[in-house]
């Protein structure tokens, strides 16, 4: 039976569109057994590692919403907003933090401030390194590890696909970034959001070639980081794109 690893990207609001597409593959019975994120890619990753269905996650999404809905504006003036509310969430639905305890192995990019380079954690403190790894720079205050500062793993590595390199048979990724050319901007709270996008994107199109399937939806590009209050939309919206995607994998 073929083995399938599942690299996730970072995206905010966008990546509930992975779920979406998971779902359309999990109806096929294409499941990962090993998984690797990064920062909304990673919270997404971590309930998939312990067992829960993509549809069930969406639930718990709904049910957390105000802790996941932010607004640009609204955190540039709260001063670093930490998300220490997401710490609640995994507590609630995951029994320990502790990646050696999930069902499936979990990989999950940070960013270490300290030394300025790029990790890739799968031991340890479980819920530290998810909150590590979705903690946007300068946004929210920066999450302290065993005295060491990390942020946002999309800084440097927003598509850990190349951990999975021999740890399954084919590898599967989802990027929810699509780059495509602007015509304009809308104020500087736009143009910041189109510099972050555009960095994080550097981190990702030289391991685009290390997926046997790849999907980059361009309608994500619809989406802003923090539209979370569009669960149901987003998610819909990967159901509608991963239906053609699962049957290609099923194809082969």
């Amino acid at each position: 039976m073929t083995t399938y690893g599942l690299s996730l990207s970072g995206g905010g609001a966008r990546a509930i569109i992975q779920l979406g597409v998971l779902q359309a593959l999990y109806e096929r019975n294409i499941r990962p057994s090993v998984v690797a994120g990064t920062s909304m890619g990673a919270v997404i990753g971590v309930f998939i590692a312990a067992g829960f269905e993509p549809n069930a996650i969406r639930t718990i999404f709904k049910k957390n919403i105000e802790t996941l809905s932010f607004s640009w504006l609204s955190l540039l003036h709260s001063r670093h907003r930490s998300l220490a509310t997401l710490l609640n969430v995994l507590k609630e639905y995951i029994p320990k933090n502790n990646f050696e305890t999930l069902s499936l192995p979990l990989y999950v990019s940070v960013t270490n401030l300290n030394t300025g380079k790029n990790e890739v954690i799968s031991s340890g403190k479980l819920f530290e390194f998810i909150i590590a790894s979705a903690t946007i720079p300068v946004l929210f205050k920066p999450k302290i590890i065993d005295g060491i500062f990390y942020v946002d793993g999309g800084v440097t590595n927003n598509f850990p696909a190349r951990i999975l390199q021999g740890k399954a048979d084919k590898i599967i990724g989802i990027h929810v970034n699509y780059i495509a050319a602007e015509d304009t901007f809308n104020g500087v709270i736009d143009i910041a959001e189109r510099i972050y996008q555009v960095s994080m994107y550097n981190t990702v199109h030289n391991k685009i070639h290390l997926c046997d399937y790849f999907l980059d939806p361009p309608q994500a590009r619809k989406y802003n980081t923090f539209d979370f209050e569009k669960i149901d939309e987003i998610y819909n919206l990967g159901y509608t794109v991963g239906v053609p995607f699962a049957k290609k994998i099923c194809a082969v």
